[in-house]
């Protein structure tokens, strides 16, 4: 397998913080479109559809281990 090249010095955001903010800011998205949106159903289910696909995909790729945890630092392999 080919090695990659990375900064040594370049460091990864550590903890959930990014992804609670970007979940905190999809919930807030939400609640404005059914404030000020009147709901259409079928692109409602469509939205999650793909979400769910994506999450599925996600999993997949990523063997089913959590982002950021401190429990995946070892090799499970």
């Amino acid at each position: 397998m080919p090695t990659i090249d990375h900064d040594p010095q370049g460091r990864r955001p550590e903890g959930p913080w990014p992804w609670l903010g970007f979940w905190l800011l999809v919930g807030l998205l939400w609640i404005w479109f059914f404030y000020f949106q009147i709901p259409n159903w079928v692109s409602i289910a469509i939205g999650f559809g793909t979400g769910m696909m994506f999450a599925v995909w996600a999993i997949d790729i990523s063997g089913n281990r959590l982002p950021f945890s401190s429990r995946d630092k070892r090799s499970t392999d």
